[in-house]
């Protein structure tokens, strides 16, 4: 879930700036004619990028490695923050908002918090998943997988089962033929 609203997010963010971002911020820096608008496009591809990351983690069945991917994309986002806000301190700072560090900052403690939420526990798999909105999955995959699975073997012996019956009434029908049809036999004779 924090991965789907996560690729949401980043892809309209980014396709808006790469769209319509050097119309909102401008195009110049200065002595570098569209130096403004070469570096919204960057940001938007990078924005579109993070969001094809965190859709291709939507279908990641395994709930470790969505784990370990939530610890590294709150890494991520921390690190992005301290460089945002080094480069508007240092470089940019006449054209970059305060508030621009604020959006991978919020980024940054939202997959933290999801991160802390999902614990793995001492056998390697997570424990109930809480989500931002507070529900609970009821069980994890691998729980679903291995119900499956017991299923599966359930169904298989019970076929089975039904096989050897099925075998058992068939030799049971013929011997009863064949005691019939011999019994016929000396009673003509």
């Amino acid at each position: 879930m924090v991965f789907l609203c996560y690729a949401i997010m980043a892809g309209l963010a980014g396709l808006l700036l790469i769209a319509w971002g050097p119309m909102w911020f401008g195009t110049h820096l200065p002595g570098l004619p569209y130096g403004r608008a070469a570096l919204i496009h960057i940001l938007g591809a990078l924005f579109v990028a993070a969001a094809c990351f965190a859709a291709a983690m939507v279908g990641v069945d395994d709930p470790v490695a969505r784990y370990r991917a939530l610890a590294w994309a709150a890494a991520a986002h921390f690190i992005l923050c301290a460089v945002v806000d080094v480069e508007r301190h240092v470089i940019l700072l006449e054209w970059i908002p305060e508030w621009v560090t604020a959006v991978p900052m919020l980024a940054f403690l939202i997959l933290s918090f999801a991160w802390w939420q999902a614990r793995i526990d001492e056998h390697g798999s997570i424990g109930v998943l809480t989500t931002l909105f507070g529900k609970e999955s009821s069980q994890t995959p691998r729980q679903l997988r291995s119900a499956y699975e017991r299923q599966i073997r359930e169904a298989a012996g019970q076929e089975e089962r039904h096989r050897l019956a099925r075998d058992l009434h068939d030799a049971i029908k013929q011997q009863i033929c064949v005691v019939q049809t011999a019994a016929a036999t000396v009673e003509a004779r």
